[in-house]
Formats: structure tokens, C-alpha cells, sequence
């Protein structure tokens, strides 16, 4: 597959590696089925002139709730996606609320990470200094599940991820959604520390699969003794995450067979798959059975008792479940002591939807009302200059770096009809008609062009997307979580920003917000209805 930025100018050019994101995914066991569309060279082609979500190649990307609404920034095409429930997850690169802005108007959760975290590799870059590559899901937790995958050091990214390796916790953080049981009892493949041994004799490739598929019946929950499993009646389900079609293929389950066989029959939204892998909780289910009797054994008298004869086995299960059901009271005391301070001006107070400033405020109340710290009206010192991309320098800035940054990553190439800026202006003027050149322009394209060179607090809270610039410029990571819809049904969301590797608090602030409030509801139109009010 062609890596373009949205242009055909890049038709034909061949990377030389996969992406470092790209490689720890597959070695997760990921399933790539594409790309997605974008805003066409992040926008930075014509900031003013390109659409946000329209590009050469694929056209207008549509927001999957409200068709007429912006789809927001550059990686709108891969919010879209996972909004509009075709993928399970989806990777963009953050500069300047790239993520963060469509997740924002795609009621879907956008974590901006640490610049350095995530290696930038082979990415097809905008401005250095700014850029990181985070996951776009439905949820907190499936966020927390791919940054624990791509997050890591690259020695194609060097000195970018040798800094933020430093900010890894120890375990990484998958372990910190089986420490702290996010979704106890609402999902199904979380891994207790208890269990940690079969993370490393399943493989690396399981790290991703919870996000991809859902059991019931004997692999239901690891949260329950073998004794309280159902062995009657083994079914399979497609989950509301979207995970039908795509399944891993990766089997860890040697029963699976025998097992799924029948839930395939009965289950024809199911069907049409020939091979379901197992989770981690589910191969360490059968693997402690099938190490103490036989599953000829079991299949005769374990439908007798529903799960083992009494053991040192069980004894240990129960003891998991003590702890288990202790850690689940802990469900919703994410919040709790974290001091949350709120930018209202100058995000809040130019809110113009009476809807999102009631949601705001009813939001405001629950943070309090479950442990949060809540400092009003936080002020940022000189916010408006910070705010203006042309008073604070930003523009230049970013337009020198995409300038110096892209002609490296193009003479990198393998092959490629462009290797130079240059080059992709000319071009752009070459095919007027096929990039719309008289319709969106290329001044910031021209403008990089001419350009010579470079020359403590809490956690911070506001509505929307619109603090991200502050969050850019110092490289720190946010996360934006679905708070609401407004009158026209055009989703909004919740935005925390914290400083350099508070990942972890981030999520842990968005997963308790996301637990109390749970607003986000599936989109109106289907696949096929925006693809036709896209072709419009």
C-alpha cells in the first residue's frame, strides 16, 4: 500500500520499513486492513484553503453523526473509521490537535501521548518537535491496550524515544489495566496480576486481542473460579466494540475446535469466521485444565459440578476472586485526590451551544461528586498569543520543520516521483484539476518553501479540543474522551492535559470520567449511507 498523505503526488513511492508503530502492532498480532483517509498532507498544503477531512485521493471524509459536521483536522479519516465502527482501532499522528480534534467530533477517545513515547519512524512527518503517534478507539481502556503495545525505543527514533522510554512504567501499561481492573465485569480478557506468568508463555501477540473479540460461556470471565465458569454451553458474540471481521489469527486454544465449532453453528453473525483464537484468560483456563485431568475426563462429570472437583487449583482460583472482587470497589476511585484544574477562558467561556456549557458544568459536578479536586477558572498567562498561530510563531516554526522534515523522509524512499518539496508544489501546478489546486491553494506549501531555518501544575481540564496548541508546544500528552452531543447531535468531548509522562493519570482521570458518565451512543448512518453522502 502506497504511504501518500492523501496526494497523488506520492502515487507509487515505496517506503523502505514499515512504521516503528506499524512493526510493534504486527508483532502484537494486529491485523492491518488499510489505510485511511486524512486531511490532505495534515492540511499544512493550504491551512486555510483544505478542508478538514478532504483529500486528492479519497475526497470529503464525513463525520459518521452528523454528515454536515467537520470531521475535524488531519486524521479524520482514521477516527472516522473507528467511529463508524469499521475497525477495532486506528494509530494518528498528533501535531496540533490532530488527534485530539476529530476524536473530539467523532464521540470517540484520542490519546495524544508523550512526544518521544512512540517512535515517529518511517512516519510521513509535519513538524518534528511536535509530532507523536497515539491510538484512536472506542474506549479509554482500548486505548490504554495499543499504547501499551507501540509505546517504546526505537533506534530509528533515537533520541526522541530514548527520552521518553524514561516514562514507561515498570510492567508497562497494560499491567496497569490489570492492576487497577479497569472493566471488571464489563470485560472479558483482562489478565489479574495473579495471571501475569501467561503473558510471557502466550506471546507478545495476545497484548491486542481483547480489543478484537469477546467470549461467553467457559472463557467468559477470568475473574471467576473454573467452578463458576459456564462449561454448558460454550457461545461466542460479536461485542458492540465493532469486533466482527476482525478477529486475530493467532490461535492460542488447542481445544478451540471442539469448543467454538458449535458456537460458530449457532451464532450466524459469527458464521462466516473458520478460526477464533483465544484470549489470554481463556488459554490459561484450558491450560490449567487440561494439566490436571484429561478433557475426555472433563467433558463426562464436569458438567456435574460446572467446573473442577475441589483442589489446591480452586483454593488458588477462589483466592483470585477475593482479590478481585476487592479490586473491583476500586471501579470508580480513579478520580479520587486528583487534582483537576479548568481552563475556562478562553475555551468555556466562548461555548456558543447552550447544550455542551450545561453538559460542561453537569460533567464539573460529577468529577467532584467522585473524589476529583476541581480548581476553577485556571489561568494561563498570556493564553490568546499562545492561542494565535501567526503572533506566537507557531506557523513559522512548523511550517520550517515540515519543510527540512519532509525533504528527508522523501529522499528515504525506496522510489518516488517527488523528492523534494519543490517538487510537490510543482507538481500540485502540474495538476491543477486532480488537486483542486484552484479551489484549496498551497500557500503554507510555498510559505515552508521560502522559509530559511529554524531559528508544576494540575492536570488541566476544559471542554473540547481547543487547549491543544498549549499541549503542543511543550510536547505533553492529552486524552479526550466522548462528554456529550450537542443540539444538532454533533458529539463533543472532554479534554485533560497533563505534563511530560503522566500518561498514566491521564487515563486513569478519563477512564473514571468515562465510567461515571458513559454518553457515548453509536452513530446514526451506516458505512453505506456516508459513503454515498460522501460521493454526493
Amino acid at each position: 500500500m502506497n504511504t501518500t498523505a492523501g496526494s497523488y503526488a506520492l502515487i507509487g513511492s515505496e517506503v523502505a520499513r514499515d512504521a516503528g508503530v506499524v512493526e510493534r502492532q504486527r508483532k502484537a498480532g494486529a491485523v492491518m486492513l488499510g489505510k485511511a483517509s486524512l486531511s490532505e498532507w495534515y492540511r499544512i498544503r493550504s491551512i486555510n484553503g483544505v478542508p478538514n477531512g478532504w483529500c486528492a485521493r479519497s475526497g470529503q471524509g464525513v463525520n459518521p453523526y452528523v454528515p454536515s459536521g467537520s470531521p475535524c483536522r488531519s486524521s479524520s479519516g482514521y477516527v472516522i473509521s473507528v467511529a463508524a465502527n469499521m475497525v477495532a482501532v486506528s494509530l494518528g499522528t498528533e501535531t496540533h490537535s490532530f488527534i485530539i480534534c476529530p476524536s473530539d467530533h467523532n464521540s470517540v477517545v484520542g490519546l495524544k501521548p508523550t512526544i518521544g513515547l512512540t517512535s515517529r519512524a518511517a512516519v510521513i512527518p509535519y513538524a518534528p518537535r511536535w509530532d507523536t503517534i497515539g491510538p484512536i478507539c472506542r474506549t479509554v481502556e482500548d486505548a490504554v491496550y495499543v499504547l501499551d503495545v507501540i509505546a517504546g525505543f526505537d533506534p530509528r527514533d533515537d533520541e526522541a524515544t530514548r527520552e521518553g522510554f524514561k516514562f514507561i512504567p515498570e510492567g508497562g501499561y497494560f499491567f496497569w489495566i490489570s492492576e487497577a481492573c479497569i472493566s471488571t465485569g464489563q470485560r472479558n480478557c483482562v489478565v489479574p496480576r495473579s495471571q501475569s506468568h501467561s503473558i510471557e508463555l502466550s506471546s507478545e501477540s495476545t497484548s491486542l486481542n481483547p480489543l478484537l473479540f469477546t467470549f461467553e460461556g467457559p472463557c467468559h470471565s477470568p475473574t471467576k473460579s473454573p467452578s463458576e465458569r459456564d462449561l454448558g454451553g460454550p457461545r461466542m458474540r460479536v461485542d458492540r466494540r465493532g469486533s466482527k471481521g476482525h478477529f486475530c489469527a493467532f490461535p492460542l486454544c488447542v481445544m478451540q475446535t471442539g469448543v467454538f465449532g458449535p458456537a460458530i453453528e449457532q451464532n450466524p453473525a459469527a458464521g462466516f469466521h473458520s478460526t477464533v483464537n483465544a484470549a489470554i484468560s481463556c488459554w490459561e483456563f484450558w491450560r490449567l485444565r487440561t494439566s490436571s485431568r484429561s478433557m475426555k475426563d472433563e467433558e463426562e462429570d464436569g458438567r456435574r459440578k460446572r467446573g473442577f472437583v475441589p483442589s489446591e487449583r480452586e483454593k488458588h482460583w477462589t483466592a483470585i476472586d477475593v482479590r478481585e472482587r476487592e479490586i473491583a470497589k476500586r471501579e470508580n476511585e480513579g478520580l479520587k485526590g486528583k487534582r483537576l484544574g479548568v481552563v475556562r477562558s478562553p475555551f468555556v467561556d466562548k461555548l456558543h451551544d447552550s447544550a455542551i456549557a450545561a453538559s460542561f458544568e453537569d460533567h464539573l459536578s460529577t468529577l467532584r461528586k467522585r473524589g476529583a479536586i476541581v480548581v476553577d477558572n485556571l489561568h494561563i498567562a498570556n493564553i490568546d498569543e499562545i492561542l494565535d498561530p501567526h503572533r506566537s510563531g507557531e506557523l513559522m516554526v512548523m511550517a520550517t520543520d515540515f519543510k527540512i522534515s519532509i525533504n528527508a523522509y522523501l529522499k528515504e524512499l525506496i522510489t518516488s516521483p517527488v523528492r523534494s518539496l519543490t517538487c510537490i508544489i510543482t507538481f500540485n501546478q502540474n495538476n491543477p484539476e486532480l488537486e483542486k489546486l484552484a479551489e484549496y491553494g498551497q500557500q503554507t506549501f510555498i510559505e515552508a518553501e521560502e522559509s530559511t531555518g529554524i531559528g508544576e501544575k494540575e492536570i488541566q481540564v476544559t471542554s473540547g479540543s481547543r487547549a491543544s496548541p498549549i499541549l503542543a508546544i511543550g510536547g505533553y500528552p492529552a486524552i479526550t474522551a466522548p462528554a456529550g452531543y450537542d443540539s444538532d447531535g454533533m458529539p463533543f468531548g472532554i479534554f485533560f492535559g497533563g505534563l511530560r509522562g503522566t500518561e498514566l493519570k491521564l487515563v486513569e482521570i478519563a477512564y473514571g470520567f468515562e465510567q461515571a458518565t458513559k454518553v457515548q451512543r453509536p452513530p446514526r448512518f451506516s458505512t453505506l449511507e456516508l459513503s454515498e453522502k460522501a460521493s454526493v
